[in-house]
């Protein structure tokens, strides 16, 4: 239905947000087709320069679990169990179908009678399950110059990444990787 997209798109941006430490601001949500009946949900990053968090998304295979997983805490349920919670830490009172602690926002005031939390138990357990596993980066006939492009976080990166190749000067080997002992993402890695 389109209250269960409209809550599931509103939790998962509320994940991301959570998972990876972003502002409300950085990290928008659209429905699409706009027009009609919506049935996909768009997420984009709204801030300029973006944070690559949506690149971190689609290239690490635990990163959608893990956005699902605060999900699920944000939206009162235990992330192990499913459990329903009834509330925010700290709260008073019950969340019945949305809280401000939860869905409800000033930016989503529209859709507040749309947003449920209960629609979303089912299927933010099992996307709390999932290794994504994307399809290889370097493809026949692809080039380390193609893998870096599709790899970038921004047209800034991009733009960069075609500046070394036009004038012949070397290509980082690697874009975006994650160096945990560090705890941090460089944009390239030579």
């Amino acid at each position: 239905t389109n209250a269960a997209l409209v809550s599931l798109s509103y939790a998962l941006k509320r994940g991301i947000e959570s998972g990876f430490q972003l502002e409300e601001s950085e990290i928008a949500v659209d429905l699409l087709p706009s027009g009609g009946e919506a049935s996909r949900i768009l997420f984009y990053e709204a801030a300029e320069g973006g944070a690559g968090v949506l690149s971190r998304l689609a290239h690490e295979s635990s990163a959608l679990a893990s956005v699902a997983r605060a999900a699920l805490a944000i939206c009162h349920f235990n992330p192990d169990s499913g459990e329903d919670l009834k509330r925010a830490q700290g709260a008073y009172e019950d969340c019945e179908a949305a809280c401000y602690n939860c869905l409800l926002g000033y930016r989503n005031q529209g859709e507040h009678k749309l947003l449920d939390r209960h629609l979303l138990l089912d299927i933010l357990l099992r996307l709390s399950h999932v290794k994504a596993a994307a399809e290889s980066e370097i493809k026949a006939g692809d080039t380390l110059l193609d893998t870096l492009l599709a790899q970038c976080g921004s047209e800034l990166e991009r733009r960069f990444i075609r500046y070394l190749a036009q004038h012949g000067h070397r290509l980082p080997d690697q874009a975006q990787p994650l160096l945990e002992k560090y705890g941090t993402r460089p944009d390239f890695l030579y």
